[in-house]
């Protein structure tokens, strides 16, 4: 259950630069709450597990953030907004939006990748078909 993303953090922790999209940020976002939550639970908040935890994703959390952003078309450093009250909505609301396809980040984004990130579209998009009939099309060709 999206287990490889957590791992492809850790394999993708010094990549900067390029993007991910929204299963790969919330199954990793998932994944660091049960671990940091069972060792919380078993050793107690601020222990040296937990600590070494937290270090431990420190770095591949702020890759995989950066490259989310850059997912939706901005900037890494809007995490900063994190550091004021209401900016960590902004930044969530940001971690929620779905991956622009013309972003000037994704240069190194996939087909796999855009196909992954459309399985999360709650809009399902109806087929139009327009019926012209003939009188109408003749209608048209003086135009």
């Amino acid at each position: 259950m999206g287990f490889n993303y957590y791992s492809l953090a850790f394999q993708k922790a010094t990549d900067f630069q390029g993007v991910s999209n929204r299963p790969e940020y919330w199954y990793f976002t998932l994944w660091n709450v049960i671990f940091g939550v069972t060792i919380i639970l078993i050793f107690g908040e601020n222990s040296v597990p937990d600590l070494v935890y937290n270090i431990a994703v420190l770095v591949p959390g702020m890759a995989l953030a950066i490259r989310r952003m850059h997912d939706v078309d901005k900037s890494g450093w809007h995490l900063l907004w994190i550091l004021t009250g209401i900016g960590a909505f902004w930044i969530i609301y940001l971690a929620c939006q779905p991956s622009v396809s013309s972003s000037r980040f994704n240069n190194q984004l996939t087909q796999d990748d855009i196909e992954s990130d459309e399985d999360f579209e709650d809009d399902e998009i109806e087929e139009v078909s327009l019926d012209v009939n003939n009188d109408d099309a003749e209608d048209f060709k003086g135009l």
